[in-house]
């Protein structure tokens, strides 16, 4: 169970913070609710996860182990989703990100990031979905890690590059 005032990372969204638990009044007045705010959004949204169903919530990383994460990603072994059909590809990285684990988002964020570069290097256009979706993973992997180091999301941005460049 998590609580008021924690740092939570939900889904797709992000960084979020617990601001209250207990019944909702616009939902089912029966169960009992996690309201999250996410933090870097530009939005005053909150959202209501049932506290029964709250697979898609996780802890965020402790500063070790976000350390860690970052020192293992340059050695991180990733096999290249081998396709130019941009929904299978779409595809492969959304079954990436729906399992909601670091070690399978870094993996999204290195194998779309060595594609781009590959492309980039060959002459030619990296996949619009490689660049959307290591966007995507970027995202999420720089509110965590900022959270977890206590750095600005543009540190962290910095600290990706230069452990995929080591």
């Amino acid at each position: 169970m998590y609580q008021i005032g924690q740092y939570v990372m939900y889904g797709n969204t992000g960084i979020c913070k617990v601001m209250s638990i207990g019944p909702s009044e616009f939902l089912n007045p029966e169960k009992e609710y996690y309201t999250l705010q996410p933090i870097f959004s530009n939005t005053n949204s909150v959202i209501y996860v049932p506290t029964d169903k709250a697979e898609s919530v996780r802890k965020v990383l402790s500063a070790s182990e976000a350390h860690s994460y970052l020192s293992s990603l340059k050695d991180m072994k990733v096999e290249h989703f081998a396709s130019r059909n941009s929904t299978l590809v779409s595809q492969h990285y959304k079954s990436l990100l729906e399992t909601h684990e670091i070690e399978k988002n870094l993996a999204l964020f290195k194998e779309a990031s060595e594609k781009i570069e590959l492309a980039i290097e060959a002459g030619k256009k990296p996949l619009q979905t490689d660049l959307n979706f290591k966007e995507t993973s970027e995202r999420l992997l720089c509110e965590e890690l900022s959270i977890a180091l206590d750095l600005s999301q543009d540190e962290v941005r910095s600290q990706l590059a230069s452990a995929l460049a080591e």
